[in-house]
């Protein structure tokens, strides 16, 4: 994707883009109606990457307000044969996560770095490999030696996977719109704010939020959701955590950060496309 990227020593900042050598992000907020008569505010960051480390995700033992705003430089824990940092990294976009450690996820790689894993899984798990490939897999596909046979960089266990690979929103019948065994109906289900990532193909990806639970946009449904990414392009698509974990900062400004007269709900980990210093 080299005509997306600037210059090497260029970097390009404003308000809706951030462009340098190895980044390239584009904003655009957007407004539709999934329902006549009801507004619906989405936030969409279009992300090209030249690195695989330049995707990268930030965790912490305990639940945090302003999470997003204390992350603004990471080390990925990769060093050199002196024990030195390899790689720093400075945040430009980030995102809430899959709340892993609070919901006690079964399977968990972040950075290359595996936490846990289970035999078996109850909801679909999204997995990004170091080849910058993507893929959703449901509980009845899930085999963690073959994953790992595949290195994956990253594994969120959240879900439910919006897509069927090739772009096309994947049908109610199937786990896509099952959590923990149940419908997604109820509040999970419901209109709410919330937070995906998209798949275009290796080192293309999406960060969507849509608003909701306030006057100006009333929130989507999980089928809402997998409509949107699929008229996005996307090939593939997460859902992660939504509700009031819904949250997203660009180059230092929210773009959506929590519910009218609530406060910012506390986050354990996040998703970032960040700047390698070294």
């Amino acid at each position: 994707f080299a005509d997306k990227f600037a210059s090497e020593g260029e970097v390009i900042s404003t308000d809706t883009v951030y462009k340098s050598h190895d980044i390239s992000i584009t904003f655009e907020t957007n407004t539709t109606q999934f329902t006549k008569g009801y507004d619906v505010v989405y936030y969409v960051f279009d992300i090209y990457i030249r690195n695989i480390e330049n995707f990268y995700t930030s965790s912490t033992k305990n639940t945090t307000r302003q999470y997003l705003e204390k992350v603004e430089k990471y080390a990925l824990g990769i060093t050199d044969e002196n024990g030195d940092p390899l790689y720093s990294t400075t945040s430009v976009l980030s995102m809430n996560g899959d709340l892993w450690r609070f919901n006690k996820a079964p399977s968990v790689v972040r950075n290359g770095v595996l936490y846990n894993y289970k035999t078996s899984i109850k909801n679909d798990i999204g997995v990004l490999y170091y080849d910058g490939s993507f893929e959703v897999i449901s509980p009845d596909k899930y085999d963690f030696q073959k994953i790992a046979e595949k290195s994956p960089y990253q594994i969120w266990h959240f879900g439910p996977g919006l897509l069927d690979g090739n772009g096309n929103v994947r049908g109610s019948s199937s786990s896509a719109y099952k959590y923990d065994g149940a419908s997604y109906n109820g509040i999970i289900g419901g209109r709410n704010p919330r937070a995906a990532l998209g798949y275009f193909e290796p080192g293309h990806y999406c960060f969507v939020v849509i608003d909701g639970r306030c006057s100006f946009s009333y929130g989507a449904t999980i089928p809402n959701l997998a409509r949107l990414m699929s008229d996005l392009g996307c090939m593939q698509a997460y859902n992660l955590d939504g509700g009031n974990t819904s949250q997203i900062k660009f180059n230092g400004s929210y773009a959506r950060k929590s519910d009218e007269d609530q406060e910012q709900r506390k986050l354990d980990d996040i998703l970032c496309i960040g700047e390698l210093a070294k």
